[in-house]
């Protein structure tokens, strides 16, 4: 039997339902908010042209958060007045970021980008009535999608 779309009055997630922060902060007046978990595996082939099974693989994880710049430098204060930065550049530090989407009468659904380090800041400005933005790209160690990622937590040698 197929999955049935759950209609609540009509609601679906949208980009106005979701809210952005980590500990301690919350991110305003972004515009975009984007990230990606994959897993890169290999094939393994035998002596013969049939494939034989897959490598547990790697697992990639990215994002991009997109802000206006008056946005960005308060996030940047902020990062800094919470004690992530403590007198290193943002670029250096690695931190969580947990998205939430919210809708009325349907359940909140969390995922939490575990890891994050900012490794570029583009600033986006042209002529025009359009406010500056700075699109951050995220190094992002792992996603958690509700209470599960793609893969299991990572494996101990046991000690």
């Amino acid at each position: 039997m197929p999955l049935q779309n759950p209609l609540i009055q009509g609601n679906f997630y949208s980009f106005a339902s979701i809210e952005a922060g980590l500990p301690g902060i919350k991110i305003v007046d972004f515009t975009a908010i984007n990230y990606s978990t994959g897993l890169d595996v290999a094939d393994v082939y035998g002596t013969r042209s049939q494939k034989l099974g897959t490598t547990r693989g790697k697992q990639t994880a990215d994002g991009t958060l997109e802000m206006y710049l008056r946005a960005w430098e308060l996030f940047r204060a902020s990062l800094n007045a919470v004690g992530f930065l403590a007198g290193q550049g943002y670029g250096e530090v690695r931190f969580p970021v947990v998205v939430q989407f919210a809708e009325a009468q349907m359940p909140v659904v969390t995922h939490t980008l575990l890891g994050c380090r900012i490794v570029k800041a583009d600033y986006n400005n042209a002529d025009g009535t359009d406010p500056s933005k700075v699109s951050l790209t995220l190094n992002v160690m792992r996603v958690i999608e509700g209470v599960d990622g793609m893969i299991a937590a990572p494996i101990g040698i046991g000690f």
